[in-house]
């Protein structure tokens, strides 16, 4: 009885929680198979809800209510599925069918009696019926007639079970006219009464004990020289012929390949189907001891003929061993593959598996009496060695490895030659040629008790699993009885009691063979195969029958211990194979890299976490060895110069590949990664393989850009030019040349500290270009004139700037003439127009004389008046005097001719003229146009082209293409600001100006919201393909992208073709609490888990679970450790520890308690107690998601 529980728990209701109580925990439904006697019958009524009690056709049926005559309709009625005898405790699935004419439907009621009570318990499988008061019937009316429900059978024998049902078929109309009603009855045997199953002949006495096979076969020699092969039902299957009797019994392979031993001195190997011979083996006498197969495959066997063999199964000799006397004793296998066997002069022999000798003991002699051991031996878990001597003796011994001892030994009144079996309760079971069976203390070898049965020569009792004990004797008279006694002592039956239900018709030398299914076999003088059912199969004792088991190997189990691991490819392990019962069984579990061994498990169930792992194997086991991946701490960092995303630091499963991203900051460009695992050491974005604990660094090293230092006129700079790291404060330095002071920086960037200082550093953050600027010093001028005439300058003022030229013009008044300038930075001193050059401050002054008598005056002037540098040749001279002039003309302007008098050559700017007058020359310039030529380098285009007066200021402008930036100006003028899209220059010459452009950079920033991180960032050109990758740490998921230049993504991965700087955010959100982290599971393989009392799943990112038992599951933890769960097959369930062991949860849709059984053989299914019913359960249903909203 399942202890009953009261628990308060929380409603599914989770944001109201209402309380309610649970029910009290009625049992789990238990299936109690039985034996029964089933009764069909029922008076049901076809259009109602179910039909009254006791209409089910023991003494009333359905005509009590429904006209007609019972079982006169043109339909029947039936049951299926029933046993001829039942188990006690046992379920059986079980259908009842109504057939015949009908209109409205069918109906039926049932019920199950022992004596005059109802036996065993009814359930409902189909729907449309239920259980009432002990009856199964329609609750409503079928249209198609069949039922199917489940029969368990009583917990004990309640004698024979009778089945009674009554159906009903409707008629037409709404009355009952028309109905057809049918009975049925159906009776089983009570599980307590031997049964004949059938007999058959051999055509020949039976001496041999059968043999059975796995798939019912059965196998036994007779002296008619046949080894017959019969089905399960008795048929003779087919029949090989020997060259002289067979009473060897048959053993029967693991493979089925039967072997037997003949008198005509051979052992055969015969194929199972045909019985053809596979080979056979030549001894020189005859062969009646049963072979014995190991679990190696290897067949033992004695001959008469003194000697002991050990064959292959290809029939070869591998060794034989001389044991001096002939053997009629069937060998037994020990758990280490000793041989155990007697032979006819009294010796006991204990052979190695390779042949030797490993030691013998000798009987006692005992008067009268002949020592020969006929008995084959039992043995038990322990070591010890059971078997009977002519001598009288029951004889039990300790295999000490080197020698035997003597357990104890109990003297009987005459031989025992039967083979010894083992009980449940350490009791030896012997039958002596004295009459009597004998129960014997293993341990004391003192009789628990003894019972005089007649005469037994060489038949063996056989044991079931309840501990009764079968034999069969001889009483006289050719009375032959089949006993069966209980554990106690106590007679349960007797086959020649009253009524006997068969008679044995002749004396029986085979010994019993019991199978599994409670079917007990045996030959006789009589030539015939008995089966006998007994209701119960054979015992789990260490011996309990001739040879062990019905195969007749002689040898405990070939027990199959197989191994696999979980999950696939974590882990090896060693010692499965082949191993006799209770040898012991060490399994070594090596888990692969990057798993740690955690246990063993067979079926679901946990075995044992001890590595190595050691038991004695007791049945054929499948062994899980479970691994679990190592966790191990991965941590990132990053030296200066950019970022990691941190919150990787953290722990990862073995084998884990984690994306790993480096950001290098402004001015930096990403080194390479160092640590173990990672995938590109190279590449800022990589990934990391985990196989320990790792760590992956980032390291960054600064952008190299160019400065370019220039200076402009007037100046110098310090040697600042050339490559250097980003963020370096570079220091440049402007020199002015003499007269020269300076006067500013400029810069394509902005990272010059004080740009009106001359000394001064600028910060690299790009390719940058500085120029320094230069203004010339002001100087005076103080031009004065001598007597007798004027001066005047061009530009005029008094303050002039270095370097600037200046023209002088001196202007005689009347009657006088210009002598010459004096001063320094005269381009000519004699000419009364010249220029000045400013070198510092200057005082300048214009000579005049008065004209002599007789002379002529000379005066030369500039057209412009400005146009001259120098104008000479003018001054006061005798008549016809010939005098040479010259006319020198400013930058910006050509001389042209000579007028105002006549001249040797008028268009020459230096020639002669005759002075015999006075005479006003005038020179003529004309000024200068240039040629201005603008262009643009790839990436832009450029205006400002043109022809220039000379000294023109002409203005100029550069436009970058889509995608370009304006670099700066290059040309053989100087620039206003050679950095500016838009400039001026002043034009002296003819000058051939370019842009310069460069592909434009844009920055890319990433930023992240919530819990993950973000790859992509940097610098880039335009056009590039930039990818922008978004991963979410454990616990998160990536939401989508947004921010300045781009449209919202939700694909974690983007690719973007940059045209401008973005600016971009990934958000994460953070997911639904996991299972595994709420019930502290175990990763055993990506995404699977396994908790020690929840079993193993799968763990979905939503939130939704894959259980082994349950399928889909949506978990709900509570804070005491239970699970609130919405199932799509059964909404909110409660789950915890304690329940869910037994199978047992709690409905929140019912307010009572599921029971699951995961095992049925009909599929999973559900015990309902609201509804108290089963019904099948689908673990793989789909979820829907209309259904799974809540």
């Amino acid at each position: 009885m399942r202890e009953v529980l009261s628990k308060t728990h929380f409603c599914p209701s989770f944001d109201n929680p209402t309380r309610f109580r649970f029910m009290h925990l009625m049992p789990a439904p238990r299936i109690i198979p039985g034996l029964v006697c089933l009764v069909l019958g029922g008076a049901l009524w076809g259009n109602s809800s179910g039909p009254p009690d006791g209409q089910h056709g023991e003494a009333q049926n359905c005509t009590s209510c429904h006209s007609g005559t019972a079982n006169s309709g043109d339909g029947a009625i039936s049951l299926t599925g029933l046993p001829s005898r039942y188990v006690p405790g046992q379920t059986y699935n079980l259908s009842i069918a109504v057939s015949g004419t009908q209109d409205r439907g069918y109906g039926f009621q049932l019920i199950a009696k022992a004596g005059s009570s109802a036996s065993g318990t009814l359930g409902a499988v189909s729907a449309g019926m239920s259980i009432s008061n002990g009856y199964a019937e329609q609750s409503t009316p079928s249209s198609t007639g069949t039922w199917d429900f489940q029969w368990t059978a009583p917990s004990t024998d309640e004698g024979p079970v009778t089945f009674y049902a009554s159906g009903l078929a409707t008629g037409g109309g709404t009355g009952t006219g028309g109905d057809q009603v049918y009975t049925l009855s159906q009776s089983l045997v009570a599980p307590t009464d031997p049964v004949l199953e059938w007999n058959t002949s051999t055509g020949g006495v039976v001496y041999s004990s059968p043999a059975v096979a796995t798939d019912g076969t059965v196998y036994v020699g007779s002296n008619d020289n046949k080894l017959h092969a019969f089905n399960p039902d008795g048929t003779t299957k087919w029949t090989f012929t020997a060259g002289n009797w067979i009473d060897s019994t048959p053993a029967i392979a693991a493979d089925g390949t039967v072997y037997v031993g003949s008198w005509d001195n051979k052992v055969y190997a015969l194929n199972p189907s045909d019985g053809s011979k596979l080979w056979d083996f030549n001894t020189s006498s005859s062969v009646i001891a049963g072979p014995a197969v190991g679990s190696d495959g290897r067949i033992y066997v004695g001959s008469k003929d003194y000697f002991f063999y050990a064959l292959n199964s290809s029939g070869a000799k591998l060794w034989e061993y001389f044991a001096g006397q002939p053997i009629s004793s069937s060998a037994a296998i020990g758990r280490d593959g000793t041989v155990y066997f007697g032979d006819e002069n009294g010796t006991f022999h204990a052979v190695n598996p390779d042949g030797t000798e490993k030691w013998t003991y000798l009987v006692d002699d005992v008067a009268d009496t002949n020592k020969s051991i006929l008995s084959s031996p039992s043995l038990d878990l322990s070591g010890n060695v059971y078997f009977g001597s002519g001598n009288g003796y029951c004889y039990s011994i300790a295999d000490n490895e080197t020698n035997a001892s003597l357990n104890w030994k109990l003297q009987t009144g005459d031989r025992v030659d039967a083979s010894p079996v083992l009980g449940l309760s350490n009791e030896a079971f012997f039958v002596s040629r004295d009459g009597y069976l004998r129960s014997i203390d293993t341990i004391t070898g003192i009789a628990n008790w003894e019972t005089l049965i007649g005469d037994v020569f060489y038949s063996s009792p056989a044991v079931d699993s309840s501990g009764r004990v079968y034999v069969v004797a001889y009483t006289g008279g050719g009375s032959n009885h089949l006993f069966a006694f209980d554990s106690n002592g106590t007679k349960a039956w007797d086959t020649n009691g009253t009524n006997p239900p068969f008679t044995i018709g002749g004396l029986v030398d085979s010994s019993l063979a019991l199978d599994s299914n409670g079917t007990l076999y045996f030959g006789s003088y009589d030539n015939k195969l008995y089966a006998v059912g007994v209701g119960t199969g054979i015992a789990d004792s260490d011996w309990p029958q001739f040879q062990r088991d019905t195969a007749r190997t002689g040898a405990w189990p070939s027990l199959n211990v197989t191994t696999d691991a979980f999950p696939t490819a974590s882990g090896s392990s060693t010692g499965a194979g082949q191993y006799n019962q209770g040898a012991t069984v060490t399994l070594q579990a090596t888990p692969a890299t990057g798993y740690a061994f955690a246990n063993w498990s067979s079926g679901g169930s946990v075995l044992s976490s001890a590595n190595p792992y050691e038991f004695n194997a007791s049945s054929d086991l499948s062994v899980t060895a479970n691994f679990t991946l190592q966790s191990y701490a991965f941590t990132i960092s990053a030296n200066s110069g950019g970022t990691v995303p941190t919150g990787l630091s953290q722990s990862y499963s073995h084998g884990s590949v984690v994306a790993i991203s480096a950001t290098p900051s402004t001015g930096y460009a990403f080194s390479s990664w160092s640590g173990a695992g990672i995938t590109d050491l190279s590449a800022k974005d990589t990934n990391v393989t985990i196989t320990g604990i790792q760590s992956a660094v980032a390291s960054f090293v600064p952008i190299n850009y160019v400065l370019t230092a220039t200076a402009g006129s007037g100046g110098s700079v310090n040697s600042a030019s050339g490559a250097y790291p980003f963020d370096t404060n570079v220091s440049i330095v402007a020199t002015p040349d003499s007269g020269y002071a300076f006067a500013s920086w400029t810069q394509s960037g902005s990272g010059i500290s004080s740009p009106s200082s001359a000394s001064t550093t600028v910060r690299i953050d790009g390719n940058q270009s500085v120029q320094a600027n230069f203004s010339p010093l002001s100087y005076d001028l103080n031009l004065t004139a001598g007597t007798g005439g004027t001066v005047s300058n061009a530009p005029a003022g008094t303050s002039h700037s270095f370097g600037s030229q200046v023209t002088l013009v001196a202007t005689p008044d009347s009657g006088y003439y210009f002598t010459g300038w004096t001063g320094s930075g005269l381009a000519d001193s004699n000419a009364s127009t010249t220029t000045l050059t400013i070198s510092g401050d200057h005082s300048v002054q214009a000579g005049f004389a008065q004209i002599p008598v007789g002379s002529f005056v000379l005066q030369l002037a500039a057209n412009p008046g400005n146009s001259a540098s120098g104008l000479s040749g003018g001054g006061a001279y005798p008549a016809n005097q010939v005098v040479q002039i010259s006319a020198t003309p400013i930058a910006g302007y050509v001389f042209q001719n000579w007028t105002g008098g006549t001249v040797a050559d008028a268009n020459a700017s230096t020639t002669t003229v005759t002075v015999s007058q006075d005479l006003n020359l005038t020179a003529n310039f004309q000024g200068v146009s240039h040629l201005l030529t603008v262009s643009a380098g790839a990436g832009g285009s450029a205006t400002g082209s043109g022809s220039f007066a000379h000294g023109a200021t002409a203005q100029i402008s550069a436009s970058p293409a889509s995608g370009y930036s304006f670099v700066k100006w290059d040309g053989n003028l100087t620039f206003a600001n050679p950095f500016a899209t838009t400039t001026s220059v002043t034009v002296t010459q003819d000058a051939n100006l370019s842009a310069t452009f460069a592909v434009s950079s844009y920055v890319v920033t990433t930023n992240v919201s919530g819990q993950g991180f973000a790859s992509g960032a940097g610098t880039y050109q335009h056009g590039s393909q930039v990818t922008l990758t978004a991963s979410a740490l454990t616990g998160n998921a990536f939401s989508g992208w947004s921010g300045s230049g781009i449209s919202e993504s939700n694909a974690s991965s983007i690719t973007l073709t940059l045209t401008q700087d973005l600016n971009v955010t990934a958000t994460f959100v953070q997911l639904p609490n996991k299972l595994n982290d709420s019930i502290s599971a175990t990763e055993a393989i990506a995404s699977w888990y396994v908790s020690n009392w929840l079993g193993y799943f799968y763990q979905a990112d939503n939130g939704w679970c894959y259980h082994f038992n349950l399928g889909w599951i949506y978990p709900q933890p509570q804070s005491d450790g239970s699970l609130w769960i919405w199932s799509p097959q059964l909404e909110w369930i409660w789950l915890e520890q304690g329940t869910f062991s037994n199978a047992f949860i709690w409905s929140g849709d019912d307010n009572n308690w599921l029971y699951f059984d995961f095992s049925s053989a009909t599929g999973p299914r559900i015990y309902k107690y609201l509804t108290g019913a089963w019904s099948a359960f689908d673990r793989d249903k789909a979820i829907d998601p209309l259904d799974s909203v809540f």
